[in-house]
């Protein structure tokens, strides 16, 4: 995308951003929903955010040992 931009103009807004603003904010709305209805999916969603971010770096550590050797 290129920005073409006079002196002192403004960017043009794309035409995608109201629709890439809105998807992730009806996601936010259903799943604090979620959570009003069903506390224990907290504990599942913390408990898998640190399961993914082990995962990741276990597998960042085991690429890695290719290059210490």
């Amino acid at each position: 995308m290129d920005f073409n931009l006079h002196r002192g103009s403004m960017p043009q807004i794309p035409p995608q951003l109201p629709l890439i603003v809105m998807v992730p904010g009806v996601f936010l709305i259903a799943l604090g929903l979620l959570l009003i209805y069903n506390e224990h999916l907290l504990v599942y969603m913390v408990a898998g955010t640190f399961m993914l971010i082990g995962a990741i770096l276990l597998l960042i550590g085991w690429r890695l040992r290719r290059f210490v050797k």
